[in-house]
């Protein structure tokens, strides 16, 4: 079929010219995120020298996700999705550049803040941009589209994590904050050029927030298929934890310092790059098969992470993180078309916000989990431990849902 071959890509890109502004956008403020994170990465564990800060750095990273998500949802579907997304990357401008600041220990609180912040804008943007996707492309290019954004994300996770750790070497931890600061406002520009809506006017007026956000668990706790999702991928959530440890093993176990950081996360968004394509090639779109992909992909993770957690130097790491990301990132496409197809698009905002928040929550409970166990007991026990329990937890939600 055309959508699953090279041509079905390069037609979508050359023949949406708004879903393509929208897609490079993406790619470019990923790359500085990605920057960003290995600067900051790099920068507590220089200034506390302690796991559990960095521990700190993803919860206080995940929590306000949490707690401002559904109530984005919301948004998403009752206002402009572009004029929220267009803010979203104007105030992210504005944060971002207060990490220069930031140089001594006393000052880590103000890191924790600014990210806190820069969380909250973030998820304001992240319902709103996959709600789009059914609007901004035709049905019949749903698949291809999220496959693409899909790689998008890993091969910016390469490039940004690679870059943030050439960056920081050579000029410093401040030229990947700047950098990080205009990728927004690039993203920015690029959204206010779209003319497709992002929303489509829906068939009943929407009554207040409260009573939105209401109907949005209703329609949700009614469909089995959905509710599984939700629990399905928040198990792989608390598995994502152990990305913690992506910063912690190269610092004290294999001694490469910030380098082994940028190096595994680089690995970690090469991976992500094939996986997509690969379950686009492999995996029909109907529910059944996406289940069943997913559930091969949970187990891949989860033996993949027992392997990590042995490895005796960075190359060995690098390969079994390797098959993690590839896995991982073929499970998202899956999810995410699984939840865009089963859902109505006067709900998608708010669902989309459900299925953020359960695997946000998730993965900030595994972060405290994981920063704990690696301080008081060794990382390899944290990643050995974290391994075991993503293959109980997908062996538990492997079976197809009933529709």
């Amino acid at each position: 079929m055309q959508g699953k071959s090279w041509l079905g890509y390069l037609y979508l890109i050359r023949m949406n010219p708004d879903f393509t502004r929208f897609w490079i956008g993406q790619f470019i403020s990923m790359i500085g995120d990605w920057m960003n994170t290995v600067a900051i990465l790099g920068l507590l564990l220089s200034l506390t020298g302690s796991d559990e800060a960095t521990s700190l750095y993803f919860i206080f990273s995940l929590l306000p996700f949490v707690l401002v998500t559904p109530i984005a949802g919301v948004f998403a579907d009752r206002y402009n999705r572009k004029t929220i997304m267009l803010l979203s990357n104007f105030v992210s401008f504005f944060l971002v550049l207060g990490f220069l600041l930031i140089q001594k220990p006393s000052q880590v609180w103000l890191l924790y803040g600014i990210n806190m912040l820069a969380s909250v804008a973030e998820a304001f943007y992240v319902p709103c941009a996959q709600a789009s996707f059914p609007i901004l492309v035709e049905r019949e290019s749903l698949y291809t589209a999220n496959t693409l954004s899909g790689a998008t994300w890993g091969i910016t996770l390469a490039v940004g994590s690679g870059l943030g750790g050439i960056v920081d070497i050579l000029f410093g931890r401040n030229v990947c904050f700047i950098a990080n600061a205009v990728s927004f406002l690039i993203a920015g520009i690029l959204i206010m050029t779209i003319k497709r809506p992002f929303s489509r006017e829906n068939s009943s007026k929407m009554s207040g927030g409260w009573s939105n956000f209401k109907k949005g668990l209703e329609y949700a706790s009614c469909r089995p298929p959905l509710l599984k999702l939700f629990f399905f991928e928040s198990c792989l959530g608390f598995a994502t934890g152990i990305v913690l440890l992506y910063s912690v093993f190269p610092v004290k176990i294999f001694h490469d310092g910030d380098f082994g950081i940028g190096v595994l996360y680089a690995i970690r968004g090469i991976a992500n790059f094939p996986g997509p394509f690969v379950v686009h090639a492999l995996v029909p779109e109907d529910s059944h098969s996406l289940w069943k992909g997913m559930a091969v992909s949970g187990f891949i993770i989860g033996v993949s992470y027992l392997f990590f957690s042995i490895s005796p130097n960075l190359a060995i790491a690098g390969i079994v993180v390797f098959c993690a990301h590839m896995a991982n990132a073929a499970f998202w496409v899956m999810a995410i078309l699984f939840m865009q197809r089963s859902v109505s698009n006067e709900f998608l905002g708010r669902i989309s916000s459900f299925y953020t928040a359960s695997f946000t929550v998730s993965m900030s409970f595994s972060s405290l989990i994981c920063g704990f166990l690696s301080q008081h007991f060794s990382p390899r026990w944290a990643a050995g431990i974290f391994g075991i329990l993503t293959l109980i937890l997908t062996l538990a939600v492997s079976q197809t849902p009933e529709s």
